[in-house]
């Protein structure tokens, strides 16, 4: 992984099962998943494909679960449930008086309002 910055995610399940790795580069905006078979071909940089979203993602809290991508809509307070099998949006959800565009920074200071986050067994 070049960029220093990003999100790295895996389904959530049985984390002894080595599955695909979903990479998405730097803090947005985003309109590409990049799939790796193993967490090895991460670091060698080897990418199965990509995915192309029909929408872009801000920051850095993506979380894939279920064969889903969730991820905070760039320059929106949504959050878009996207089937990586099927190329489609499942749900768009507004979240009422959440921040975006940096108006709640943390950390980074770029991108952060919005962070989702799941466990490896998807809690």
């Amino acid at each position: 992984m070049k960029s220093s910055v990003g999100a790295y995610m895996v389904q959530s399940g049985n984390p002894n099962l080595y599955g695909p790795v979903y990479l998405m580069k730097g803090n947005g905006p985003q309109d590409e998943l990049e799939v790796y078979h193993t967490p090895q071909d991460v670091i060698f940089d080897i990418a199965a494909h990509y995915i192309p979203l029909p929408y872009h993602c801000s920051g850095t809290g993506h979380v894939v679960y279920r064969r889903h991508l969730y991820c905070h809509q760039h320059g929106t307070n949504l959050v878009t449930k996207f089937h990586l099998k099927k190329f489609e949006i499942i749900a768009d959800l507004p979240l009422p008086g959440a921040g975006y565009s940096n108006t709640f920074p943390y950390s980074s200071g770029q991108n952060t309002d919005v962070d989702l986050a799941a466990d490896e067994l998807g809690e």
